[in-house]
C-alpha cells in the first residue's frame, strides 16, 4: 500500500505483511508503527526525510527503508527481535534494547 498526502490515522499502524510505503508528502499523524518480521515500511519515496514524532514509536521485527530521524521511540523486536534500518536513521530520542 501507498500513501502519497497526509493521513489522519491515530493509534497503531501495524505492517504485518508486504510493504507500506510513504511518497511525496506522505505521512502518519501519530501513534505506534509496528512492522512485522517479513514486511517493510518505506519511506524513502518522501520528499524529505521521516521523522518519528517524540509521542511516537516504532517496534517490530521487520524491515524499515529510510532515511528515518527518530524523536520518538526505537523499540526493536518483541522481547528480543532485530529491526533493520536501511537508508540511514538519526536517532534524537529513546532507544529500548535488550
Amino acid at each position: 500500500m501507498t500513501l502519497s498526502g497526509a493521513n489522519t490515522l491515530t493509534g497503531i499502524t501495524t505492517v504485518s505483511n508486504g510493504t507500506l510505503a510513504l511518497t511525496g508528502s506522505g505521512a502518519l499523524a501519530s501513534g505506534t508503527i509496528t512492522v512485522a518480521s517479513g514486511a517493510t515500511f518505506d519511506v524513502s519515496g518522501l520528499s524529505s526525510t521521516f521523522t518519528l514524532g517524540a509521542s511516537q514509536t516504532i517496534n517490530g521485527n521487520g524491515t524499515v527503508i529510510g532515511p528515518i530521524n527518530v524523536s520518538g521511540k526505537l523499540a526493536p523486536g518483541t522481547s528480543i527481535g532485530t529491526l533493520t534500518i536501511s537508508g540511514g536513521a538519526t536517532l534524537s530520542g529513546t532507544v529500548v534494547a535488550e
